[in-house]
């Protein structure tokens, strides 16, 4: 036989629990679940988003890629027609809006010809620049800022080479990098989130 408390405040302390304790447990367990729940959802986002920018990456430097490589056989470019060069580069750079610059670089780095205009620059220190130098290949550079447009980017490099095939310059493609931006800010990731690329 079960034996209540005698006093009745007692008694109602009990029942009150009796009724609360669980719907109680059930708030709590349904909270868990549903941070659990949001948790995996901000995981998949982010690796679909993670797997969207890889793959738009690649298609971009492919992309790039294609492009430099007709424009170091034009012969302006093989030239090192400045004229030319400045002109082509602009309808490059029209026709391609999420680039910053295209721009044409002498064997020590100066810059010779741009689709911006520009004083004088050197972009000798730049891996990109010394990697197409010492390997005569195509390169990607590493996150910086512009020298001339000043803003966040990811520099391309290609050779090109003269009549010889002797490098005799280095196309230079800058990508705008806050483009990047809005493919993340569209995610609703949660306050506080990060994409490192």
């Amino acid at each position: 036989m079960i034996r209540f408390p005698g006093s009745i405040r007692t008694n109602l302390i009990l029942v009150v629990l009796a009724g609360v304790l669980p719907v109680l447990a059930v708030v709590l367990g349904s909270g868990w679940e549903r941070r659990e729940h949001e948790i995996q959802n901000a995981k998949l986002t982010t690796l679909r988003m993670a797997e969207y920018i890889g793959q738009q990456q690649e298609d971009e430097v492919a992309r790039i890629r294609t492009i430099m490589a007709a424009l170091a056989e034009k012969p302006a470019v093989r030239a090192l027609d400045v004229e030319a060069c400045n002109e082509m580069f602009r309808i490059a750079l029209a026709t391609n809006p999420n680039y910053v610059n295209f721009a044409l670089m002498a064997r020590d780095g100066e810059a010779l010809a741009s689709a911006l205009p520009f004083t004088r620059q050197n972009l000798s220190d730049r891996e990109e620049f010394r990697e197409v130098m010492a390997n005569g290949a195509f390169a990607v550079g590493k996150y910086s800022v512009g020298k001339v447009s000043r803003v966040q980017i990811l520099p391309f490099a290609s050779p090109v080479r003269d009549a010889g095939s002797t490098i005799c310059g280095v196309l230079i493609a800058t990508l705008r990098l806050q483009d990047l931006a809005t493919i993340f800010d569209k995610a609703r990731l949660p306050k506080g989130s990060f994409i490192g690329l």
